[in-house]
């Protein structure tokens, strides 16, 4: 019986310590927060967010269960953190907020995501409506186009 109660001890001893040594290594490898320059935005934001930027404004129609707008949103997010001193870049979720989602979508004639549309002064640039981006690179190069007309 003393066999059993003293490797119990020691069994909960050493348990103690691998939990408290991976306590401290957790702590340590936290990852520092990453500075994530897309917001999202609701209904009630959208249109203060849009009207009361002093840069260009873009935003990411897309909807959380679109494959598409998984595969760009990397790039999207890339490019938005590259270029936050031009620009201020929003995402709005399509599958939330039902009932008002659709009076924004519909407003700004959303047919399919991912959908970009770009705010000039608050105004919709509607020549880049129609876009239809596949990758980092054609999104890039519509980025710097937009910005260049919006100067």
């Amino acid at each position: 019986m003393k066999k059993g109660g003293l490797l119990l001890a020691l069994s909960i001893i050493a348990l103690s310590a691998i939990s408290v040594s991976c306590a401290n290594k957790a702590s340590v490898a936290e990852p520092l927060p990453v500075f994530l320059p897309v917001k999202e935005l609701a209904p009630d934001t959208f249109d203060n967010a849009i009207n009361s930027s002093r840069f260009p404004v873009i935003v990411n129609f897309y909807n959380e269960h679109c494959s598409d707008c998984l595969l760009i949103k990397e790039g999207y997010d890339k490019l938005c953190r590259e270029m936050q001193d031009k620009t201020v870049c929003f995402a709005y979720n399509t599958s939330q907020n039902r009932g008002a989602k659709e009076a924004i979508s519909a407003r700004y004639e959303v047919m399919y995501v991912p959908s970009f549309r770009f705010f000039c002064n608050g105004v919709e640039n509607p020549e880049k409506r129609d876009y239809v981006i596949k990758n980092e690179r054609e999104l890039k190069s519509v980025i710097n186009e937009f910005l260049e007309e919006c100067k």
